[in-house]
């Protein structure tokens, strides 16, 4: 037996060196993949926080529309133009629409 090794046989140091770069390269895809993770989640992070202070304005918008329209002065102001009642003792007055005669020809 001989220690002789043939021209296609590899060393221990280039086979480590290959095993080397074959995890770093795993390694540096899986971090590029939980950097790419990392952006998108971020992204949907914003969105729902500007979704969410959307919805609280819309919400704080209901609440006041909601204490407007319970006010005594909006019932009244849909009382008086919407169903044309007045309060007890005022005088309705309508105003009739002035017809304008058409020049003569």
């Amino acid at each position: 037996m001989s220690n002789s090794r043939g021209p296609n046989t590899l060393s221990l140091s280039q086979i480590f060196v290959a095993a080397f770069w074959i995890f770093s390269i795993f390694v540096l895809v899986v971090l590029v993949q939980k950097v790419s993770t990392t952006a998108d989640l971020l992204q949907q992070r914003d969105a729902l926080q500007q979704q969410m202070k959307d919805v609280q304005d819309e919400q704080r918008r209901l609440v006041d529309r909601k204490q407007h329209v319970q006010s005594n002065e909006y019932v009244e102001e849909v009382a008086r133009h919407d169903m044309k009642l007045g309060k007890p003792g005022e005088t309705a007055v309508i105003a009739a629409p002035v017809s304008t005669p058409l020049p003569a020809r």
